[in-house]
């Protein structure tokens, strides 16, 4: 047997066992895909039947961390930003209504910094009043009117030069 002869009889071999392990990966994922039509998965991986009973009920207060708004005042090392959160306690508006989404909840919220907190953009000292930001914190603007951030990031706008 030559050389070539062995060469192809390998490549043969290789090709087998990626076609062989591309249709187990494609039956695995048909099968994942019939058991999600089918009923809900939960994070034991057992199917259940039933839907969340309240998909509209307000996320719990770790989940939201990340959000952003508008500075309305600067005052040491605290920031006053007016930020806009979706109200997850009122119904969805319907597809054909202005919005499409949660209704919104306008909220004053006070940022405290500290030598840890990681500013992207701009410097504390650079942010004013009126600058749009997003802020990265381990507090939830849910559950409190004061937050520590983690990371301030300045968002130019457009209009901004």
């Amino acid at each position: 047997m030559s050389n070539f002869e062995k060469f192809i009889l390998a490549v043969s071999g290789l090709l087998i066992i990626i076609v062989l392990l591309f249709g187990i990966m494609i039956f695995r994922l048909q099968k994942d895909v019939a058991v999600l039509k089918n009923g809900l998965v939960g994070s034991s991986g057992k199917v259940s039947s039933q839907a969340p009973k309240n998909l509209n009920a307000a996320p719990p207060a770790g989940v939201l961390q990340q959000f952003s708004g508008s500075i309305t005042d600067i005052s040491g090392n605290q920031l006053t930003a007016d930020i806009k959160l979706p109200d997850y306690s009122k119904p969805k508006k319907l597809k054909g209504s202005e919005g499409g989404g949660h209704e919104i909840i306008d909220k004053k919220i006070t940022v405290n910094t500290n030598e840890k907190t990681v500013f992207e953009k701009k410097a504390l000292a650079d942010l004013k009043a009126g600058d749009s930001i997003f802020i990265f914190s381990h507090d939830s603007p849910y559950s409190s009117d004061t937050v520590t951030a983690d990371k301030v990031t300045y968002i130019q706008t457009k209009s901004t030069p």
